[in-house]
């Protein structure tokens, strides 16, 4: 029993920790291109190789929870695994 709880358990810290690095990924995206570091273009093909549309309410909530990224990752054992309840709490 403890080892499917530990398996468990692990894999929702591992999830949750995979969630914050995407969004921390469009977060960085999208300062780069504010920032002039790289162009719509590379916008448009970082989106089209990972599948998001950059005008979809899953970018603008990935690049939402990318801003709290760092912050949530000190409390990883604590957060829900599920993006859309993440935004929430942003």
């Amino acid at each position: 029993m403890d080892s499917l709880i530990n398996t468990y358990q692990t894999s929702t810290k591992t999830a949750v920790e995979n969630i914050l690095n995407m969004c921390i990924a469009v977060k960085e995206i999208d300062e780069k291109r504010k920032a002039k570091l790289i162009n719509d273009f590379d916008v448009m093909y970082f989106c089209a190789t990972v599948s998001l549309d950059r005008k979809s309410a899953t970018y603008r909530k990935y690049r939402k929870i990318g801003e709290h990224g760092e912050r949530f990752k000190k409390h990883m054992n604590l957060l829900p695994s599920a993006y859309s309840v993440l935004f929430q709490i942003t």
